[in-house]
């Protein structure tokens, strides 16, 4: 069965509309949207890669702007569990120390 050229090239810009979508989220925060995002590529990148749909150079192109992409996101995705590790830690010192002044808290 031939796939039509039109649908070929939207795979390729699909996976790279939705991995520019999710960096976007990472950015801004939007993790469940984020992980909506990574739901929806999961199965059109693995189409990608399994069904040959773009020819190889293409794929490689596509598959290196995801990875791009990808990092990215993770970055965001790194960045953001540290401020939350910070604040977590801060309000474990800001508990510690009220429980020291006022007695443990409830």
């Amino acid at each position: 069965m031939s796939v039509p050229a039109s649908r070929i090239t939207d795979a390729g810009e699909h996976v790279l509309r939705l991995s520019r979508q999710m960096r976007e989220a990472a950015r801004t925060g939007a993790w469940e949207h984020l992980a909506e995002l990574h739901v929806q590529r999961e199965p059109v990148l693995r189409a990608l890669c399994e069904g040959r749909l773009l020819p190889g150079e293409r794929l490689r192109v596509v598959l290196e702007r995801v990875l791009e992409l990808d990092r990215e996101t993770v970055a965001c995705v790194l960045a953001a569990r540290e401020e939350a590790q910070a604040a977590l830690r801060r309000l474990s010192r800001g508990r510690e120390a009220v429980a020291a002044y006022a007695g443990p808290l409830p």
